[in-house]
């Protein structure tokens, strides 16, 4: 295949407008699903739960001790001793990281732990305290069955220096998580009240943000807008408040589920981006914002976020993982790099019900990446008014790679940079690989 069209391409340069979902065909890994255009890897995980800090520090806790340790899991400090082991409850950490909130289920304590290692105080004792999590007003929120077992759970707003309460909401069922967006909207997920939950009880609840402010009374299920439904269980949840986006640990004993979904509208429409195996349990501790223009959407550079979930059997591993965007890759050999003859280009990652266009340009030309567009962006460091492009699409196997093979006469090894650019099923542009030069 000879390098012969001198078209440019012009027409992907718009603002690309795909969901987060859109070509979520998952591919099989060891023990789990994850979910094509994402890739998923171990990460230190020290003991008890876990927390990362802005430094990249790990924050962990027990039931009883706080401990401070290095990305790499050295230990670094002890932070707070209870005194006595508890199980464990709610945990979160202040939106200025100057300290956490911890809380136990044995007695329903929860106490404020000063991230420098000066103190510990009791704030309120909160019965069965399930999940908090900060506003973006920095106020902070708890989910807990106050009132004991089949009861109904409350979310409180709590004032952790002066242990002030104020009744939020209250709903049927046992403790259900929490999120929030940058506006300040409070997301539930109920839960079923049976020892044998229904298969698709769970329910996402919205209450803006306005609604939480200062309620006359407690709200109900009846006043929370419906965001999503019709899910299985939820063990955790979290936001990013980069695009205002919510992910969902669909966990379910009965039903046997173990899955990470984003939520939108229902289960249905939701995708899901990690597949646990039956039998597992699969929670999602914290969304960690990327740097720069990539976002946390599939076939992105790394740098777009991180999803930071457990999962475990409860006996055989426990395991702390992160779910990082994967980008395609591109990779140029042969005896036509360096003189005359054949090279190939090998593309790994692509969506396989997809396509690709290939694209080059002058190396000469070529300088660092920049963002084109913003749903989703898309990466290249190809000087725009000189791209080139074959006028067919090349095809993508099953295992997402693509190999074609092309033929230098001479000359124009260090000429050349190639890139790919993605198209999903429908034929719109959803990434693009990295370069790669003779």
């Amino acid at each position: 295949m000879f390098l012969t069209s001198l078209r440019p391409l012009t027409a992907h340069l718009a603002p690309i407008a795909l969901a987060l979902g859109a070509c979520l065909a998952p591919t099989a890994l060891a023990q789990e699903t994850v979910a094509n255009g994402f890739g998923s890897q171990l990460s230190v995980d020290p003991s008890g739960s876990v927390r990362e800090l802005s430094s990249g520090d790990l924050l962990t806790y027990d039931g009883r001790f706080v401990d401070r340790w290095a990305a790499d899991g050295t230990f670094q400090l002890n932070i707070a001793d209870l005194g006595s082991s508890f199980f464990s409850g709610a945990f979160a950490i202040a939106p200025d990281e100057s300290f956490a909130v911890v809380g136990e289920t044995t007695n329903g304590d929860m106490f404020r732990v000063a991230l420098d290692g000066s103190g510990v105080a009791l704030i309120a004792n909160v019965v069965f305290n399930y999940d908090a999590k900060f506003a973006p007003s920095g106020e902070l929120y708890v989910s807990a069955a106050q009132g004991g077992f089949g009861t109904g759970n409350d979310v409180i707003r709590l004032d952790p220096f002066s242990g002030a309460k104020v009744d939020i909401l209250h709903v049927a069922g046992p403790s259900g998580p929490i999120a929030f967006d940058s506006s300040g909207n409070l997301f539930y997920a109920t839960y079923s009240n049976l020892a044998q939950n229904p298969a698709v009880y769970t329910d996402v609840l919205l209450y803006p943000a306005a609604s939480i402010a200062a309620p006359a009374t407690p709200m109900s299920e009846a006043d929370g807008i419906v965001y999503a439904s019709g899910f299985d269980g939820a063990s955790s949840m979290v936001a990013d408040r980069t695009q205002d986006l919510i992910y969902l640990a669909e966990a379910s004993f009965s039903a046997g589920t173990n899955r990470l979904r984003l939520v939108a509208g229902s289960a249905a429409a939701s995708p899901v981006l990690v597949e646990g195996q039956l039998g597992d349990w699969i929670t999602v501790a914290q969304f960690i914002p990327g740097t720069g223009a990539a976002q946390f959407a599939p076939y992105q550079p790394s740098a777009g976020g991180r999803l930071i979930y457990g999962r475990t059997d409860f006996f055989s591993f426990d395991e702390r993982r992160t779910l990082s965007p994967a980008r395609p890759t591109l990779t140029v050999t042969g005896a036509g790099t360096s003189g005359p003859g054949s090279f190939s280009l090998d593309f790994a990652g692509l969506d396989p019900a997809g396509s690709m266009l290939l694209l080059w340009g002058p190396t000469a030309l070529t300088g660092p990446e920049f963002a084109v567009g913003t749903l989703p962006p898309l990466f290249t460091g190809l000087d725009l008014g000189s791209i080139q492009f074959l006028p067919f699409q090349l095809g993508v196997q099953p295992d997402g790679s693509s190999h074609s093979t092309f033929f230098n006469p001479g000359g124009l090894q260090g000429l050349l940079t190639f890139q790919g650019l993605l198209l999903d099923s429908f034929g719109a542009p959803e990434g693009a690989t990295t370069m790669g030069s003779l």
